[in-house]
């Protein structure tokens, strides 16, 4: 199977993440398919329009309160900024892949849709306790026999590893629709024989996911632009309670709105 290209692999953080975990996982998938590694550090547009507010305040670890200004905000940035870039730089040393930086204003869900469009691949949470999980549970892949989960479905070939399991989640409808689905895929990747699981969802929700993943948490999920559920998961608050590393693949069209 040819795999198209993946330019970048980006990874979109925040003052509340995990910067080291997310970005060292980012780094490993980036060298595993040849990718630049890119780093985008947001500043979040509405936090700075409510600590404009009189009524904004902070409170600290000894449960002091005081006020919330937007220059604190800047300055806090600045310093976590240094810290992400700094980060970046080692993971992807380690890793010997190409890297860059950026920070910007902007909210998180426009910033992963537009990286999708650009056909990047986005980490938007990690789930794990230690960076070993990943290797140790299966990549899983969401299949709806659309452009974008074909792309995924490439990428997860190439990621799996010569000793790796492939979960391949196909979206139907009923247990009679997967039995076709299921064999094409077993006949399409018959090198991976007894390490190929296919199996239905009929509920491709962020809800439903994160219940299916926690029975065995690590590994990778990837979801591709095309499921309905790549909209829940692009503003990346449903995403970051994972037990696994979820990555939005881009190509395809644009996911349904929801409802």
């Amino acid at each position: 199977m040819t795999r198209r290209p993946i330019r970048r692999v980006v990874i979109v953080v925040d003052s509340d993440e995990r910067t080291a975990i997310l970005v060292r996982e980012a780094a490993r998938v980036a060298a595993r398919l040849g990718a630049e590694l890119e780093g985008l550090f947001l500043e979040d547009e509405a936090l700075v329009a409510l600590a404009g507010h009189r009524f904004a305040s902070r409170i600290s670890s000894g449960a002091e309160r005081r006020s919330l200004t937007p220059e604190d905000l800047e300055l806090e940035w600045r310093s976590q900024s240094r810290y992400v870039a700094e980060t970046l730089e080692r993971e992807a040393a380690r890793e010997a892949v190409p890297a860059r930086f950026e920070v910007r204003r902007a909210a998180a869900r426009t910033t992963v849709r537009e990286r999708l469009d650009a056909g990047d691949v986005v980490l938007v949470g990690w789930g794990g306790w230690a960076p070993s999980a990943a290797h140790r549970a299966p990549v899983r892949v969401l299949y709806d026999g659309s452009e974008a989960s074909e792309h995924a479905l490439d990428l997860a070939t190439e990621l799996v590893g010569d000793d790796g399991v492939l979960a391949i989640w196909a979206l139907v409808d009923s247990e009679e629709a997967l039995a076709p689905i299921e064999s094409g895929l077993r006949a399409r990747l018959s090198a991976l024989a007894g390490r190929l699981r296919v199996a239905p969802i009929h509920d491709p929700s962020a809800a439903t996911l994160r219940h299916v993943v926690a029975a065995s948490p690590g590994g990778l999920l990837l979801v591709p632009r095309s499921t309905a559920v790549a909209r829940q998961l692009a503003d990346r608050s449903a995403a970051a309670r994972f037990p696994s590393s979820v990555f939005l693949v881009g190509a395809g069209a644009e996911p349904p709105a929801a409802g």
